[in-house]
């Protein structure tokens, strides 16, 4: 077993096991339990997997949810791939500590998350919250019963460790949202090249996974961008900028305000969103609405103004923000981000254009 006191000499990157080299993005020294997390490194985790038993990390694994259907009713849901530990050899429990040597899926990762979350309680997700009885009455279906994951003191670790991920040190400090306590964990994986049978150097899929607020948790949403385009294809790059603004517009909808001021980080725009989570879908949606400004009394949802024209800003925005403009051609960038509540005329919101090739 492991302890929070324990430390993992990551090898300065580089770390052999039978069958493979172990490497990290980055070169690391020695690191504590939390920064194994926070940095994402594959060598700690390695480490940490080869004091555990295979059968009591398998069996933790299979408790919270993966290597089984969820239950959510989605349909020809798959239950990923968690092979019996009795197959594990050294190479497989390395890559199976850093997520390299399992297949997942996104109902998997969230229900993991939400036991995380719970205090261990792992529950069943569902797809549809409520229906409509013959008579026009809105019927909501009752959750499962959850089952204990993991130990109460266990989740509740993990949830503190998990915020040092968003935090200033950790490798998802992107999806930090403004005002409110945010714990999640980025992912960097790489795809299956099935013309050389080995994984790609060039394809990947960046992932995020967080919690807000995690002093009363209501939320669990998980960003998947398939091949991400662009100079950086990581999950604290690409996908946790998009949590940050999925998350804030869906606090503000559940009644959660988040403050007046930016994310500890600023929040990168310029990202191609993927498909909205599941759960999040309408709440990104009027965030981004593009004739509209959402009101709660004298405060406003600050609504995403990328890729408008100033003329489009500055009619969106009219008699209801405050917006400064800096620049020209199509907005690229603002302050603060979409999603954030303000107090109307009292709070400008700057927006930052930019001309695209070819734009006179």
């Amino acid at each position: 077993m492991v302890s929070l006191e324990d430390r993992f000499h990551c090898e300065n990157g580089r770390f052999p096991v039978p069958g493979k080299v172990i490497r990290d993005a980055h070169p690391y020294g020695v690191l504590d339990l939390s920064h194994v997390l926070w940095k994402s490194s594959n060598i700690g985790a390695t480490k940490i997997a080869q004091r555990l038993d295979p059968a009591v990390h398998h069996r933790t694994l299979q408790a919270l949810g993966f290597g089984r259907r969820t239950g959510s009713g989605f349909p020809q849901e798959s239950a990923g791939l968690l092979r019996h530990p009795r197959g594990w050899r050294p190479v497989d429990r390395a890559n199976i500590a850093f997520g390299q040597g399992v297949n997942v899926t996104a109902f998997q990762l969230a229900a993991a998350t939400a036991a995380i979350a719970n205090g261990g309680v792992w529950r069943q997700p569902r797809l549809v919250k409520a229906r409509r009885t013959p008579h026009g009455e809105i019927e909501e279906l009752p959750l499962a019963p959850g089952r204990p994951a993991l130990r109460p003191e266990t989740a509740a670790t993990m949830l503190q460790m998990m915020e040092g991920v968003v935090g200033p040190e950790g490798t998802g400090k992107r999806a930090a949202v403004a005002g409110v306590r945010v714990a999640g964990k980025t992912g960097t994986a790489q795809k299956l090249d099935p013309r050389t049978g080995s994984y790609s150097n060039s394809k990947y899929q960046a992932w995020f996974i967080g919690v807000a607020p995690i002093d009363d948790p209501r939320l669990v949403t998980v960003v998947m961008i398939d091949e991400p385009k662009g100079i950086s294809h990581t999950g604290g790059a690409v996908a946790a900028p998009v949590f940050s603004r999925v998350a804030t517009a869906q606090l503000a909808r559940m009644g959660v305000r988040t403050s007046n001021g930016p994310p500890r980080v600023e929040t990168v725009l310029s990202t191609p969103a993927p498909t909205p989570p599941v759960g999040g879908a309408e709440s990104l949606a009027a965030a981004e609405s593009a004739d509209s400004v959402m009101r709660f009394g004298d405060r406003v949802l600050v609504p995403d103004f990328t890729d408008r024209t100033v003329d489009e800003v500055r009619r969106a925005a009219s008699g209801v923000i405050d917006v400064v403009i800096q620049g020209e051609g199509r907005a690229v960038a603002q302050e603060p981000p979409p999603g954030t509540i303000v107090d109307g005329r009292s709070a400008p919101v700057r927006v930052r254009f930019a001309r695209g090739p070819g734009e006179g």
